[in-house]
């Protein structure tokens, strides 16, 4: 997994008032939670597109004055105007201690369902899972390849990475190959015939009745 590196510069002051200073010198204020002590910090705009502008689930890795520390973003928060990043809050990442993450979901593969006609739907992006930082993944692939013409694959279908387990409910739909309307017109005008024939196979039968009574008479 990418870890994407960040300069941490110190926060004097803590607060509004800190996190209003730290916003005048063009620095976005941050809070690291999860270890011994919270860690208040500051880092440059910069250095945060490739972390939280991604469809993937990355980890940082924070350049403290006191060691390195990995950590992944638990909280953004940004401005209503400007859209600009007001602040975010940290996650430590604690060997063997397991946290649960919010990861993609990427859909791989050819399914059946849309070689017969079918259309794939993604009805999920997202889902969570948990497990130890030295198992942690940037997302979760779910191969669609055996899904069948209207049939769906859910969360407990997908092959999961070793040590990685799905808090998401299982039941959840993933993705579907829904029939589409042209196709299931098709199947109707293909049905009407053999519906038709049906009526016209009785026909002799019921001649034979007005027959059977005229040689009961003889």
């Amino acid at each position: 997994m990418q870890v994407i590196e960040l300069k941490a510069h110190p926060r004097e002051l803590k607060g509004t008032r800190g996190a209003a200073d730290v916003r005048a010198k063009s620095l976005v204020p941050c809070v690291v939670y999860g270890g011994k002590a919270n860690q208040h910090f500051a880092v440059e705009p910069a250095e945060l597109k490739p972390l939280i502008y991604t469809p993937e689930f990355r980890i940082a890795q924070l350049n403290l004055a006191s060691g390195p520390l990995k950590v992944f973003v638990k909280e953004i928060q940004f401005n209503p105007i400007s859209d600009q990043v007001d602040h975010i809050d940290f996650m430590e990442l604690v060997p063997g201690k397991e946290v649960v993450v919010e990861v993609p979901v990427r859909l791989e593969g050819y399914a059946v369902g849309v070689k017969n006609g079918g259309k794939l739907n993604q009805r999920i992006r997202k889902i969570k899972i948990s497990a130890n930082p030295e198992q942690l993944v940037n997302e979760i692939k779910a191969d669609v390849t055996n899904i069948e013409l209207g049939t769906t694959m859910r969360v407990r279908d997908i092959q999961l990475p070793e040590g990685v387990t799905v808090v998401t409910d299982e039941a959840i739909p993933v993705a579907a190959v829904i029939i589409p309307r042209a196709l299931k017109e098709e199947e109707k005008v293909a049905a009407a015939p053999a519906a038709g024939a049906a009526p016209a196979a009785a026909a002799p039968a019921a001649a034979a009745a007005p027959a059977k009574k005229e040689a009961a008479k003889k």
